[in-house]
């Protein structure tokens, strides 16, 4: 107990380093360019936020600002099933959903595909994706039956699932199973909660190594108990096992896009098998284009993904912490943990070889990176004056933010 004590006393110092301010330190996308600028009908909107803007804190401000439909009273603490979109993301929604609305046929046999495409662009800059091997679903569900139709076991071959695989994807697997004559489903039992990563992996070598004609391995990315797989690892694994991995993840849940709104991503050496479930316009088509065309849907989810990124980056996204870390350990030899919870919080785990001269060093760098921070901020600034002084030339007028 004493030891315990002693843990909870000395082992966590957090500090607080404002979010708004160090996400001008991320090298990530510039969102202001992945807002599909050259398209007049998707970049006018006069409410689109500067990503320099300081965000709503968490918690009441953000819900006051960004989810302020809620019913009076109602408690929603099930993002993970179906999400909520945020109220600039509904803006623009609602935006391309007028414009659908005043001229239909253009819209949906037209314009809506260049708008598909430069989401698609922005969402493969985003994920770090070739443009290419990505395409945009309604769903996961449907993207995994993209995948597995695509596919054929063969006598004898398996397909691994394993306890926490979402109820639609263990469906998906049978229905292949039952299809596929000679083949199994093996299950792998996972017990919660779970220690670490590390036995995940040890489960996964095991069940491979004892079956090793499993040809394809279905991992969700977060599973419904609020599990996050260790993924690299995992692919890596099945990699070296010969086994084709299908991951389970979507964008109305973790990347605030609208309900209708999530990807498909494809190697570039499966492109020549990959089909639709669904049979449409462009059967025979090579990969992607076969996707592009399935029937009267609603592409309006898929096309407002770039806001949905802009608002992710707007309040620092997972990309801030990440990136703090680093640059905290190859520009200051500093290792220490770095969460996002309403402001970035640097966690010190304390030890008896630890000096007070340690963590004075962690707080000087702090002070070094919001300084590098102000005059990054300043310089971008000045190149959006510049831009804007060179629009002034143009057209001989003054636009109404530089008044202000």
């Amino acid at each position: 107990m004493a030891t315990l004590t002693l843990n909870i006393l000395v082992c966590l110092l957090l500090l607080i380093v404002d979010a708004a301010q160090s996400s001008a330190l991320r090298k990530g996308v510039n969102v202001e360019i992945i807002e599909a600028k050259t398209l007049d009908i998707y970049s006018n909107s006069k409410e689109a936020r500067n990503i320099l803007d300081d965000a709503p804190a968490f918690g009441e401000e953000m819900r006051l600002a960004q989810f302020n439909r809620f019913e009076i009273n109602y408690t929603f603490l099930n993002h993970g099933s179906f999400g909520a979109v945020p109220n600039q993301v509904r803006q623009k929604q609602n935006e391309m959903m007028d414009l659908r609305e005043r001229n239909p046929n253009q819209f949906i046999n037209a314009t809506q595909y260049d708008l598909i495409d430069v989401a698609r662009r922005a969402l493969a800059t985003f994920l770090g994706s070739a443009y290419a091997n990505l395409i945009l679903v309604e769903n996961v569900t449907k993207g995994v039956s993209n995948i597995l139709r695509s596919l054929t076991l063969a006598p004898g071959e398996a397909i691994l699932i394993n306890t926490f695989t979402y109820s639609s994807m263990k469906n998906a697997a049978k229905a292949m199973v039952d299809r596929s004559e000679g083949t199994e489903l093996f299950i792998l039992e996972l017990e919660f909660p779970i220690n670490s990563p590390n036995d995940v992996i040890m489960l996964y070598t095991e069940m491979l190594t004892e079956h090793p004609n499993i040809r394809i391995a279905i991992i969700d990315h977060i599973a419904v108990p609020g599990v996050m797989f260790p993924l690299r690892e995992l692919i890596d694994l099945c990699k070296s096992h010969d086994v084709l991995t299908v991951i389970d993840g979507s964008l109305y849940k973790w990347l605030f896009g609208p309900p209708g709104s999530s990807f498909q991503w494809s190697a570039e050496r499966h492109h020549s098998i990959v089909q639709p479930a669904v049979t449409s316009f462009y059967y025979g088509d090579p990969y992607p284009a076969n996707f592009e065309r399935q029937g009267t849907r609603d592409a309006i989810p898929f096309i407002v993904m770039p806001s949905a990124i802009e608002f992710f980056h707007w309040f620092g996204g997972l990309v801030s912490a990440r990136e703090i870390q680093n640059i905290l350990f190859d520009d200051y030899l500093i290792q220490a943990k770095v969460e996002f919870r309403h402001k970035m919080y640097i966690r010190i785990s304390l030890m008896v070889y630890v000096t007070i001269d340690d963590c004075k060093e962690l707080v000087d760098a702090i002070v070094d990176l919001k300084a590098r921070q102000m005059e990054h901020n300043q310089l971008l600034l000045i190149q959006r004056l510049q831009s804007d002084q060179s629009e002034i030339s143009a057209m001989n007028k003054i636009p109404d933010q530089i008044i202000k």
